[in-house]
């Protein structure tokens, strides 16, 4: 019987759709690909050697072969010709849009990582992985969208209320505060059974001004993509995408990451540990050596963005 009454709890701006109603929400995007390969009785998968870690960490764990492949410098793949059987392939910053069109027309059983693309969706590939948590702050979540019938409705329903410290830390005192909180609640989900989305995660994700958040990220890509491009290694371009970061990749990128990380511009790398998979010096491995994943997310506008070009510019 529900409670009347009593004291307040954390009150979510309600709407009247969900987000992506017809995908089905987990506690991780992990446990969300695991579970639809443990269901499909996929027994081998292609898989990008440059790629978040946890990602090969949850196939093995499900007892699945990996054949890596690798990329160009478009991150496109390379030898696609040999493969045969499900392919999982990353939407490279949320800007990989286009190619995974043409990939789903090669590859019936594409599995489509869109970890870093929370609005890109592709009816055609066999499955799609989101991790929502890299756009929102939400103590846990990831999402499943396929055209395939797998089982859901049995699983339990996470809680999450002991992961929110990191978040309520950066609300009152400051994300330097929140830190170490951060990833002590971020690894606790690396070990997290396989459940639904917590109903904190799930009133944040369905309560979030979704509509803002893309117009902010494309206007804050294009402020940074007209100072940087000209010395930007990279040529991806934005167009109708809504990426995860600005990808900035320059010969001296790790020299210039800690330069940002000292003036508290905090940028991931992607991805650390992947070095048995990748060769030296190849471009992947350069990817996770000189890139640089400058924010661009809808906390911040024109000040935020002028501020780390500054500090890129005066680089040198």
């Amino acid at each position: 019987m529900k409670e009347i009454g009593g004291y307040f709890g954390w009150s979510f701006k309600k709407k009247s759709t969900s987000f992506r109603n017809s995908a089905l929400r987990f506690n991780t995007a992990r446990n969300a690909l695991a579970h639809f390969l443990l269901e499909e009785g996929i027994s081998r998968i292609f898989l990008p050697a440059y790629t978040c870690p946890v990602v090969p960490i949850s196939i093995e764990e499900a007892g699945i072969e990996i054949e890596y492949y690798h990329i160009d410098h478009n991150f496109e793949i390379i030898d696609k010709e040999s493969f045969q059987g499900p392919v999982l392939y990353t939407n490279y910053f949320g800007l990989m849009s286009e190619y995974i069109d043409r990939l789903a027309g090669m590859f019936p059983s594409l599995i489509v990582d869109n970890a870093q693309a929370l609005y890109h969706s592709n009816e055609k590939v066999l499955a799609t992985i989101y991790s929502p948590r890299k756009f929102l702050g939400m103590p846990d979540g990831g999402l499943l969208s396929t055209k395939v019938q797998v089982s859901y409705s049995k699983l339990e329903i996470d809680e999450s209320w002991e992961r929110c410290s990191h978040l309520l830390k950066r609300v009152d005192i400051s994300a330097e505060a929140g830190f170490s909180d951060f990833r002590k609640n971020d690894s606790t989900l690396n070990s997290a059974p396989i459940r639904r989305m917590s109903q904190i995660s799930s009133s944040i994700l369905d309560g979030a001004d979704h509509q803002n958040l893309k117009v902010k990220r494309k206007e804050n890509f294009f402020i940074l993509s007209d100072s940087l491009s000209s010395m930007n290694d990279l040529r991806l371009s934005l167009k109708n995408q809504i990426p995860v970061c600005y990808p900035l990749l320059v010969s001296n990128g790790d020299q210039l990451k800690e330069k940002l990380i000292k003036a508290k511009v905090y940028t991931p790398t992607y991805w650390k540990g992947i070095a048995d998979n990748v060769n030296l010096n190849s471009f992947e491995d350069s990817l996770v050596k000189n890139l640089i994943a400058l924010p661009i997310d809808q906390r911040y506008g024109k000040q935020e963005m002028t501020r780390i070009l500054d500090l890129i510019i005066s680089n040198g």
